[in-house]
């Protein structure tokens, strides 16, 4: 709030509606649901209630924090997408690669790639744009250090899939 204050000294006389956009969509501050009893304001229970909206598939769930529901990932406010839309790697074409040379990875996923997206994948914290044909994503890696990395695949490069696959780099 002394930020606020500031703001209305230095500017004069400051309307509420401004001073509600400021506080609720800027600092995207959240309050207690009233009527909750003392037990559920312990424990969290019933949780909060947002000035800033959440996303329709998201839950107000701590101060400043929206959270996707059960099955879907985001960014609470803006974006909750459903986790089965994510590509899954069904193969990968070689699992041992040197790690000297630049080399070509194709990797199959159970999705094909949309217009308006494009992959990635990631290795350990490398994150590599790809070509897509169909399910198949052609990816140029980088060279590499030795040792064996999950293979992760998103076509955002925001939010990706849990990895059963593995990169060996020798």
């Amino acid at each position: 709030m002394a930020i606020v204050t500031k703001l209305v000294n230095n500017l004069g006389r400051l309307d509420i509606i401004l001073m509600y956009f400021f506080c609720s969509i800027l600092l995207r501050t959240c309050i207690k649901k009233a009527g909750d009893s003392p037990h559920e304001i312990e424990n969290n229970l019933h949780c909060w209630e947002c000035n800033f909206p959440c996303h329709t598939l998201a839950s107000c769930v701590s101060s400043d924090f929206c959270k996707c529901n059960d099955d879907y990932v985001g960014d609470g406010f803006f974006e909750c997408i459903p986790k089965n839309s994510l590509p899954k790697i069904v193969n990968i074409s070689q699992q041992e690669l040197s790690f000297y040379s630049n080399s070509e990875l194709i990797i199959f996923i159970d999705n094909e790639v949309t217009n308006g997206y494009v992959p990635y994948i990631k290795i350990d914290d490398i994150i590599i744009r790809c070509g897509s044909f169909g399910k198949k994503l052609s990816c140029f890696l980088p060279l590499m250090e030795k040792g064996k990395f999950p293979v992760f695949v998103s076509f955002n490069a925001k939010y990706w899939t849990p990895s059963e696959h593995y990169l060996v780099f020798h």
